[in-house]
């Protein structure tokens, strides 16, 4: 298989599997900027691909694809994307709590996990 078809199904298989689940957004100064946003977007999706081209055969990558097309593919893709949802609502209350000067209570860098007091 010629490196251009390889290349085209590793970024299909990026486009289901990553950037369908990436929200990008960029400020400039405060304020929204679109085009900022795109180019990280799009930068991110050429990263993903390069390492998809690193690790993946060119079998590999249809086999993937077959699978995302069937049923029980297309349902894990939308769970996924719940998922990735959910962990960027989460990833945006702890960013703003180590921005709003966290005491380090909620996020502590390299040190294990320990499950707070009273909680199951």
């Amino acid at each position: 298989m010629d490196t251009g078809r390889k290349r085209e199904l590793a970024e299909k298989v990026v486009d289901l599997t990553v950037m369908n689940r990436i929200r990008t957004s960029a400020t400039m100064n405060g304020v929204p900027d679109p085009e900022m946003a795109e180019k990280h977007r799009l930068r991110m999706r050429e990263e993903q691909t390069e390492l998809y081209l690193k690790h993946y055969e060119p079998e590999q990558f249809v086999a993937l694809l077959d699978f995302y097309n069937t049923n029980i593919g297309k349902s894990i893709l939308e769970s996924q994307k719940k998922v990735s949802d959910d962990m960027a609502s989460g990833m945006r209350l702890v960013s703003g709590e180590v921005r709003e000067g966290s005491t380090g209570n909620t996020f502590r860098h390299n040190q294990p996990y320990e499950k707070p007091e009273n909680q199951d």
